[in-house]
């Protein structure tokens, strides 16, 4: 999962102003800020959604990853996911305040994914979302490149970011972000990863349903989480002493 990303918009300008044509006004000109702009706004109006991901990593040292995620945004446990690695298939319970630690096949920790309590990820603020796309908006050059692609049958919009800070160590090194044209949902993601030691890992995030101001059922995420539970092997990552932290 990938909370690593930098992301919270900063100083964004909103919508162009009107322009005055004859009798007429035209519509606001189309621009990756104003586009950002609205995306935040998008995500501060939900209150409660369930999210359902689909994530694939290609370029693992010993093959891929995939894993379907489902993402509450206001729940006293944050995510549940089942991850496949390499055939092998697992169920990771994530809790408010806990922290996913992957490790690499020496059994040393690789990276770590924090889910800190009382946060932006914490039950009582508002969408997840709304910090994760605001936060990495800002940390990163935004330009509007297509205005008419598709995902399924939803008009979208793509979007490129490429990071303001160069030479990192470990982080995207691009992105390319959809964007639903009504509802200024993300509908994919996909960006291409610089790992320690210079190799290159391709990760895309497909959401398959957001479902705003959704209840969450009593009970359906008191899970008690047993020790070790929340850590994930993933065989043939890198066995040196480099570890990063997203």
């Amino acid at each position: 999962m990938n909370f690593r990303k930098s992301w919270v918009l900063a100083g964004m300008t909103g919508l162009a102003g009107f322009a005055v044509a004859g009798c007429g006004v035209s519509n606001p000109p189309v621009s990756a800020s104003s586009i950002a702009h609205h995306i935040i706004q998008a995500q501060s109006r939900i209150k409660t959604s369930h999210s359902i991901m689909s994530l694939s990593i290609k370029g693992l040292p010993t093959g891929s990853m995939k894993q379907t995620i489902h993402l509450w945004t206001k729940s006293p446990d944050m995510a549940r996911s089942t991850v496949d690695i390499n055939g092998h298939q697992q169920v990771v319970s994530v809790s408010n305040g806990h922290t996913i630690t992957i490790l690499n096949q020496a059994n040393k920790t690789y990276m770590k994914i924090p889910v800190p309590k009382g946060s932006a990820l914490g039950a009582q603020n508002p969408a997840l979302l709304t910090t994760a796309l605001s936060h990495i908006l800002s940390q990163n050059h935004v330009s509007l490149v297509n205005t008419s692609a598709q995902i399924a049958t939803h008009p979208t919009y793509e979007l490129k970011l490429t990071p303001k800070k160069a030479n990192q160590s470990f982080g995207f090194s691009s992105m390319t972000l959809w964007i639903d044209k009504q509802t200024y949902q993300p509908l994919a993601v996909n960006l291409t990863v610089k790992l320690p030691g210079g190799q290159t890992m391709n990760e895309s995030l497909r959401y398959l349903s957001i479902q705003d101001n959704i209840a969450v059922p009593a009970g359906t995420f008191n899970l008690q989480i047993p020790p070790g539970a929340h850590k994930m092997a993933i065989p043939g990552l890198p066995a040196s002493s480099s570890q990063a932290s997203r």
